[in-house]
């Protein structure tokens, strides 16, 4: 299963307006991802939303 997240939902109107510039499409795969990948790719999926804390902390 692959998810489409918006990580703004969270953030602060700076951090959203700061993200808008860039436009970044991460992996996530519950059965064969793994948190070590970089989730840029379904073949390099993360197992779980750890991560984005990580690339969006605001």
């Amino acid at each position: 299963t692959f998810w489409d997240l918006n990580i703004c939902s969270a953030c602060s109107d700076k951090c959203e307006k700061d993200m808008d510039k860039i436009a970044v499409t991460y992996y996530i795969n519950s059965k064969n991802g793994n948190d070590l990948n970089d989730g840029l790719s379904e073949v390099n999926a993360w197992k779980s939303l750890v991560n984005l804390k990580q690339q969006y902390s605001c």
